[in-house]
């Protein structure tokens, strides 16, 4: 891990992407969240947040959430999605200002995307409270997808071109924390420590795609919406996807990756190191996150 102010080598030439307070970010991220917890954003009661490290499938839950919230209604499903607005941390080459101006102009009800820390959440939301879902993944999936992400995502792009870094390499940082968003087991703890709040619920992505249905039913009590059968099962029919787009297909794996894509990136000692964090971390915290 870099131990100074210095980004990682793996952002070498990003000009958009700094340490600030320990934790790698994009350069506008600071102001934006100022911002978010000022008078800048406007909340509303029904707002909802998908909260999630980046690639634990957070757009995919935005989308079941979304259809739950329309009761599955074809077009408006197809209008929130179609041209998503992707994690709150995200979109701000247009500037922390207008990104929340966009926000702000999202027609009700909304469904919000981010990666930021209890702490980092506008006062207003948990004075509210609004609903909020935090979506659990393998990590070792995450972490790999997370890698053909920066590989593959235009705003990595360096003064050199795309992010060339070998998996070994960005192996070790992400281990360490030192990726766009901080640590995962972090994040996670994080927010599991706020697990009683009743406004607060944890679900996990390999639940979610063993049994839609079943993950319908249980995140519209949630929500509070009544779906009868017939909107569930149109629920699930609008957030099934092809075969073909899912996992390395699929460049956007937050809407809907495969299961156990790791496999086809780690070693075996690697996957024995990355299990050794996994259970060092999180002893005692009663999370508990499939890793095989």
């Amino acid at each position: 891990m870099t131990s100074n102010n210095l980004v990682p080598p793996l952002y070498e030439g990003i000009g958009t992407v700094v340490r600030h307070d320990g934790r790698i970010k994009w350069r506008q991220e600071p102001e934006f969240l100022r911002m978010l917890q000022g008078c800048d954003f406007e909340s509303r009661d029904d707002d909802v947040w998908i909260v999630g490290y980046p690639k634990s499938g957070r757009q995919f839950l935005h989308n079941i959430v979304t259809a739950i919230l329309h009761r599955a209604d074809a077009d408006t499903f197809k209008e929130r999605t179609t041209r998503p607005m992707g994690s709150l941390e995200t979109g701000l080459m247009m500037g922390p200002r207008q990104r929340i101006f966009k926000v702000n102009i999202t027609p009700t009800p909304r469904v919000l995307i981010c990666r930021m820390r209890y702490d980092e959440i506008p006062a207003s939301v948990v004075a509210r409270p609004n609903k909020i879902i935090y979506v659990l993944r393998n990590p070792k999936d995450v972490a790999a997808e997370y890698y053909i992400h920066h590989k593959t995502e235009r705003a990595f792009t360096s003064t050199k071109g795309r992010i060339t870094t070998p998996w070994d390499d960005y192996y070790e940082y992400f281990l360490s924390g030192d990726v766009m968003g901080g640590s995962l087991f972090d994040l996670v703890l994080d927010w599991w420590r706020h697990r009683e709040e009743k406004h607060i619920k944890f679900v996990t992505y390999e639940e979610i795609t063993k049994d839609l249905a079943a993950a319908v039913v249980d995140l519209s009590q949630f929500l509070g919406v009544e779906l009868n059968e017939e909107e569930i099962a149109k629920v699930v029919s609008l957030n099934e996807l092809p075969t073909e787009l899912s996992g390395l297909k699929e460049s956007n794996a937050d809407q809907k990756g495969s299961i156990s894509t790791w496999r086809q990136f780690f070693t075996d000692e690697q996957s024995e190191r990355f299990d050794k964090l996994c259970n060092e971390r999180l002893k005692d915290s009663g999370v508990k996150l499939p890793c095989t």
